[in-house]
Order: C-alpha cells, then sequence, then structure tokens
C-alpha cells in the first residue's frame, strides 16, 4: 500500500497520470482496493490531480509554444551548478514547482520518507507545510504518506480548479489560486475547448494574474482576454497566500470598488485565504495584503517536532528528553539530539525542521 501511494504521487505529479494495471483481479489500483487510510490518501492525491488541471494545460500549451516540457531535469535551468547533476530523481513541474520524489520506504520509527533534495538559490516553499527554504544548500527532507516533497519558488502562481466532485475539465466556474510569499512574479492561464484545432483560429482564453512582493503585497487577476465565449460569465474565485505570518489586515479593489475582508489564517501552513463570489471574468480584481515582513518565520517547527516526537516508535522517555531539548534550545539543540537520538531516521527529521527554523 506505502508503494501504492508514493508511486501514485509520483503519477500525479508527472505527464500523464498513467498508474498501470493488468487483468490480474488484484492489481488495481482504485483507491477503495486499498487500506482504509491509505485510500483516503490516494483520493486525494487523485483529486489533487484533477485540480492541478488549468496549470498543466497551460503548461502543456506553452509546451506548444515555446517547446519547453512540463518536466524538466534540473540541470536543463542550471548546468553549470554540479549539485543540479547529483539529484538525478528531481525534476521542474511547469515554471512554478520542482519535485524530489520519495523512492524509499517510509522509515519504522518514525512512519516517514526521506528524499535528498537541492535547493537552487532563491528562496522555497513547501506547497503542502508552508515551511520557507533558503537555497544554495542540499539537505535531506522528510514527510509522512500524506505529503510529498514539491517546492514552489517564491512568488509562484498556480491556478487550479476547485473540485467540487464534477469530474469534467475546464470552463470550471469556481476556481483556486495558490500564490506563494517571498517575490514578485506573474502567470498567465490559458484556456481553450479542449477538442480539435480551433485554438489555432482564435478560439482561447487568457487570464493574466500579478504578485508584487512589498510591504503592501498585491495579487491582481487582470480581465480575460481573447475568446471570452469560451469562459462562464463569471468566477467564483479562492484565493491562498502561502507562506507569510498573518496581514494586519486584507483589501479587495474590483474595478473602483474597495472592500475590506476578514480572510481565513491558518497560522500552521502560514495561509492567508478568501473568497470571492460572481466576479465577472472581463473584471480586473486586486487583493492588497497590509504587513511588515510578512514571510512566513518557520516558527511553527517545534510543534512539528512535536508531531514527530507524538506519533514515533520511541519509549515515553526518550521523547520527552528529546523535546526538552527542542522546546528550551531550538535550533541549538541540534548538536544535543544528534548525539543523544540514536535512531537515525529521527535525528534527521528533527535536524531539517530545526535548521529549517533557524533559516539555514
Amino acid at each position: 500500500g506505502e508503494l501504492t501511494e508514493r508511486w501514485m504521487q509520483l503519477g500525479v505529479l508527472s505527464p500523464i497520470n498513467r498508474l498501470h494495471s493488468n487483468n490480474n483481479l488484484f492489481s488495481g489500483k482504485e483507491p477503495w482496493n486499498l487500506q482504509p487510510y491509505e485510500g483516503s490518501v490516494a483520493k486525494e492525491w487523485l483529486r489533487l490531480r484533477h485540480r492541478l488541471f488549468p496549470y498543466i494545460y497551460t503548461m502543456n500549451y506553452r509546451n506548444h509554444k515555446e517547446l519547453i516540457p512540463l518536466v524538466l531535469p534540473m540541470y536543463y535551468t542550471h548546468p553549470e551548478k554540479d549539485a543540479a547533476y547529483q539529484c538525478p530523481n528531481q525534476y521542474w513541474f511547469g515554471s512554478e514547482f520542482f519535485v524530489s520524489p520519495i523512492t524509499e520506504k517510509n522509515d519504522a520509527k518514525t512512519f516517514l520518507g526521506k528524499t535528498k533534495v537541492w535547493f537552487p538559490e532563491g528562496t522555497w516553499i513547501d506547497v503542502f507545510n508552508g515551511l520557507v527554504y533558503q537555497g544554495e544548500q542540499t539537505m535531506d527532507v522528510y514527510r509522512n504518506l500524506e505529503q510529498f516533497p514539491v517546492f514552489a519558488k517564491a512568488g509562484a502562481i498556480v491556478p487550479m480548479e476547485n473540485y467540487d466532485g464534477d469530474n469534467s475539465l475546464g470552463r470550471k466556474k469556481d476556481m483556486e489560486v495558490l500564490v506563494f510569499a517571498g517575490a514578485d512574479n506573474n502567470f498567465t492561464l490559458y484556456e481553450d475547448e479542449g477538442d480539435y484545432s480551433e485554438y489555432q483560429k482564435g478560439a482561447f482564453a487568457e487570464t493574466r494574474m500579478e504578485f508584487t512582493w512589498s510591504e503592501k503585497s498585491v495579487f491582481t487577476i487582470k480581465g480575460a482576454s481573447g475568446d471570452a465565449s469560451i469562459l462562464p460569465s463569471s468566477r467564483n474565485w479562492k484565493i491562498k497566500l502561502r507562506g507569510v505570518k498573518k496581514p494586519e489586515r486584507v483589501e479587495v479593489l474590483i474595478g473602483q470598488e474597495v472592500i475590506a475582508l476578514d480572510a481565513d489564517y491558518d497560522s500552521y501552513t502560514g495561509t492567508v485565504a478568501l473568497r470571492l463570489h460572481n466576479i465577472d471574468v472581463s473584471q480586473e480584481v486586486q487583493i492588497i495584503y497590509y504587513g511588515e515582513q510578512l514571510l512566513y518565520d518557520n516558527h511553527s517547527v517545534t510543534e512539528r517536532v512535536k508531531d514527530i516526537l507524538l506519533h514515533a516508535q520511541i519509549s515515553y522517555a526518550k521523547k520527552s528528553e528529546i523535546w526538552k531539548h527542542v522546546s528550551e534550545k531550538g535550533y541549538k539543540a541540534i548538536t544535543m539530539v544528534c548525539s543523544e537520538t540514536e535512531h537515525q531516521g529521527l535525528r534527521g527529521a528533527i535536524e531539517e525542521l530545526l535548521k529549517v527554523g533557524e533559516g539555514v
């Protein structure tokens, strides 16, 4: 089941989600054929694939126009970096992400899988947990079965469908955009009918999105250009800005009207979320986030260490001993934890979090 899960995660983050089966009665990969926990995780990942359709489709159009494949090895963009050749499984997934697959069995003590990740220059944010990593380094990262090492560049903009049980693709009214803190960026969502070659006659629409990172960070959805007949007349948008501390306030500018919103904030992943309803696709929308030094400070790492210890298969006394060092000394506890924690997998997982918490 664990191997099937990791294979499925790799499939979701591949050009074609080909999971493979044969005529053996027991080889099906359907989630309901897995153990209940593994099946629930598989469902969420398959739904994520569906939600990523707008991003993947736009990247496929980029491939058509610019001959840049959805998936690229790291050394294609960094041929001068020796480290780019030392991570043969790691790859770019479109313009906004890179992926470092877990190809080893989860650790028996921590239930965490490990992979070695090379972070190029810049700032990188874990797509799932919101932790912020600094570039120009290689380090081991550890993830449970529900997560996979996927990192977004600072400023990344990822348009998605807000999955509601409808299995159709394209022309969705309910959309979601995942935006990542830390840098300016722009992304143009491409949409067409998805059939035949009418796009060659201009039957497509594009929606430009821009993010400006500063003390007053602004995310903008421009009015759609091109053939609006292939789009719904209005859309519901769910916007998530990940990798930030809680803003002082959030405002939305629609046309000339300014709306103050109470946005939801998830402190664990550093995510601000808000919803906009029935926005005309031709209308421009701006979301303004106010607050100095908004970038997530990773202070939640001690709670994440606690989670690892809570589920680790070691004695309660050893858990308490390690937790005392971490809660009192933070990053400075690394030396003590490394010297006193016999189990390599547990030591490595804690070390990763403490380093990230210190901004190393």
